[in-house]
């Protein structure tokens, strides 16, 4: 006689735990979906920074291997290959410096104050998103190249200071690096 009361028990505590043991599994989908998301995006910052370090260093070596000439540093330079304030090739420098000036000078602005954006973020630039004002760097036949611009700082004790600014993005594009370093290279 108990047997029979207790049948529709039975099904009815299966029934509580497959629920239950569901419920569980379902949990355990999304916290792996999760993870698997905060694995990606860390995967991609990964690669975009290290899209931008290479860019850093290659760019560091070509000034260390071959650098830039007096002439290419000067005020009224023209051409592909000169600094200037429209970044032209990612070669930038905000200011004027002529032959006949000493080289002791940091950053010698045409206006009373230095520049309120700086070049990488002037909007009226837009070096990231214009072709003609930065440089590229293929990485190891990466779909996506590294981007920099060079700004000429100044001459102290016969040395050039550069700021080098790189960006890195990742294969997707999903995310994107932007790294600076300044660089101290013998005067040409």
């Amino acid at each position: 006689m108990t047997f029979q009361k207790q049948r529709g028990v039975v099904l009815i505590v299966c029934l509580v735990i497959l629920a239950v043991v569901t419920l569980l599994g379902v949990a355990a989908i999304e916290s792996s979906g999760m993870e698997m998301k905060m694995v990606t995006n860390t995967q991609e910052r990964q690669l975009a920074f290290n899209a931008a370090e290479t860019t850093l260093r290659q760019v560091e070596r070509g000034i260390e291997t071959v650098g830039y000439s007096r002439t290419q540093l000067q005020s009224g330079c023209t051409g592909a290959s000169c600094f200037s304030n429209t970044c032209t090739n990612g070669l930038c420098f905000v200011g004027q410096w002529l032959a006949s000036d000493p080289q002791n000078q940091c950053l010698r602005y045409t206006t009373a104050s230095p520049p309120v954006v700086q070049v990488w973020e002037d909007p009226a630039l837009n070096v990231w998103d214009t072709a003609s004002r930065h440089g590229i760097v293929a990485i190891d036949g990466n779909t996506n190249d590294g981007k920099f611009i060079v700004e000429f700082l100044c001459f102290i004790v016969g040395d050039v200071f550069y700021r080098i600014t790189a960006m890195g993005t990742s294969n997707s594009g999903r995310s994107e690096v932007v790294l600076q370093s300044t660089y101290r290279a013998p005067t040409p």
